[in-house]
């Protein structure tokens, strides 16, 4: 829900970012609309009460919104506002790869699949390291004349193993 309160007041090709300690800051000036549960009819009412934002709903008593709205609904959008404290945030990952570069060309094909399984081999270390995953590999081949082609291949599923790396790159 954040992630999607977040898109929709950022432009397009942007990216927003929020540290854990700036989550709250960003959330709580925002209008009570924003939020997904809360219609044009619900925010109109909410706001005949004082309650504008996303900070003053989260700070309304249980109380005051289950007499606003009945038992269901007022607890509804209480926990809906409580939750919104407790976002569980999690650091963008960035992209991990691994190259190899050679003097001259190398044509022998036992050589080039010793050159993937090896760069298979440091990709999946430096992914568990760093506790990540890969959902993609992209293998680009930079030629004598400095031209490249390059191929990407979604995973079948998210992995940080050795084996289906390698096998992703041998097929590319």
């Amino acid at each position: 829900m954040l992630a999607t309160m977040a898109a929709a007041v950022t432009e397009p090709g942007a990216t927003t970012v929020l540290e854990a300690g700036q989550v709250q800051r960003w959330l709580r000036p925002r209008p009570v609309a924003a939020l997904h549960q809360v219609g044009p009819a619900a925010a109109a009412k909410l706001s005949t009460y004082g309650l504008h934002t996303i900070g003053d709903l989260a700070d309304a008593p249980l109380s005051v919104l289950t007499r606003i709205f009945g038992a269901a609904t007022g607890r509804a959008l209480h926990a809906h506002a409580q939750d919104l404290r407790t976002v569980q945030t999690q650091p963008i990952a960035r992209p991990v790869g691994a190259e190899r570069s050679y003097d001259q060309d190398v044509l022998d094909p036992a050589e080039h699949r010793r050159s993937l399984l090896e760069l298979a081999e440091e990709l999946g270390a430096r992914l568990r390291d760093e506790q990540q995953t890969a959902g993609n590999r992209t293998l680009s081949v930079r030629y004598a004349d400095r031209s490249t082609s390059s191929r990407i291949r979604t995973l079948p599923e998210l992995t940080a193993r050795t084996r289906p790396l390698g096998t992703a790159a041998y097929e590319l």
